[in-house]
């Protein structure tokens, strides 16, 4: 996603042996992971984002193929993408920069794919 210049959350139903009354969060320079805390969902705590930060909401995209979400999110004013289009996008974008000395990632498109995959089976 750095190369993409692309910032990202990903948030997930908290794990039992994760989750407490606030948020599981993992982050790295371009992408943070979180686990929704115990008693919300992950598609509730989204919803629960998007009311707190709606000042911001026009920087904000929520990624998802779940029609009831893409349809809340809509509500509150949030621009959404199914997850078909995200990697529709992601596959043509160009990389804003380029490193000699680090080797092309063939698996790219092949894991893109896959992915694509596994959301389609999840509805």
């Amino acid at each position: 996603m750095d190369e993409l210049s692309l910032i990202g959350t990903v948030v997930f139903d908290g794990r039992n042996d994760m989750s407490s009354d606030y948020p599981f969060r993992k982050k790295t320079k371009t992408l943070e992971i979180i686990f929704s805390p115990t008693n919300l969902d992950a598609d509730n705590y989204i919803l629960e984002f998007l009311i707190t930060f709606n000042k911001k909401i026009k920087d904000i995209v929520v990624v998802t193929s779940d029609n009831e979400l893409a349809s809340k999110a809509k509500s509150l004013h949030a621009s959404t993408l199914s997850v078909k289009e995200f990697l529709k996008l992601l596959n043509q974008k160009k990389p804003t920069t380029t490193h000699l000395d680090e080797k092309p990632n063939c698996e790219c498109r092949f894991q893109l794919e896959r992915l694509l995959k596994i959301f389609e089976n999840l509805k």
